[in-house]
């Protein structure tokens, strides 16, 4: 990082009033960030002076059914970009699979600039911030009792416990329905392995609740599909 010049950070955001928050905190830093607000418009991390931003700010939004998309996450440190997730969303799962995703930091809304700060800073070197909520579920995570799930198996558990038969899963995520059945089967054998059965879909919605993967409102294991009613 040059030392010469601010630090410069485009911010990934669709509440105007979290962008502003965030200017404000960067303008009060000692020396201070320069912001650039993409709005919700990713396009503008890859163009123009957001393509070359020293830190890339991303709030992690949303998809149909509130299964978390991590596809511009990964894309973005596939390209070396360092980037911050600043979210409102404080799930260990996310906050976790963000972590394995390669972001340099996760920062919850209400740690706010007492971390946001220390973590962009760190970033624009290359380094990784773990604020103490993060450092707290790395340990947590450990438990012996946690199935190794990888990022795929968890995707696609979300959509098929959200209510989505297999053959819907494979449609939306773009893959086989068998392809499905083996991510399901494999996610049951890290259960089994853990002592923490789960033989149907039922009992894997539980699993994915108690393991905070799934929030209880998401949860319909026993939905019909509208175009496959076989689960």
């Amino acid at each position: 990082m040059a030392e010469d010049r601010p630090i410069t950070v485009v911010i990934v955001e669709n509440h105007g009033v979290v962008i502003n928050g965030v200017r404000e905190w960067c303008a009060r830093a000692d020396p201070p960030i320069r912001l650039i607000s993409a709005g919700q418009q990713l396009g503008r991390v890859w163009t123009g002076e957001g393509a070359a931003a020293d830190v890339v700010v991303f709030d992690l939004g949303l998809v149909k059914q509130e299964v978390y998309e991590f596809h511009s996450l990964r894309q973005l440190v596939s390209n070396k970009r360092n980037v911050v997730v600043f979210s409102g969303e404080e799930s260990p799962a996310v906050i976790l699979e963000c972590g394995r995703l390669g972001v340099k930091s996760y920062v919850t809304k209400v740690e706010g600039d007492e971390h946001l700060i220390p973590a962009i800073r760190a970033a624009a070197d290359g380094l990784t911030y773990t604020t103490p909520k993060h450092a707290g579920m790395i340990v947590a995570d450990s438990s012996p009792d946690k199935p190794d799930l990888s990022e795929k198996q968890v995707e696609v558990l979300l959509n098929w416990c959200s209510g989505l038969s297999k053959p819907a899963v494979g449609r939306k995520l773009f893959m086989a329905p068998t392809t499905v059945a083996t991510h399901i089967e494999r996610a049951r054998k890290h259960y089994d392995r853990v002592g923490r059965p789960a033989p149907d879909k039922v009992s894997m919605t539980n699993r994915l609740i108690q393991d905070g993967l799934l929030a209880p409102s998401q949860a319909d294991p026993l939905a019909s599909d509208p175009w496959d009613p076989s689960s």
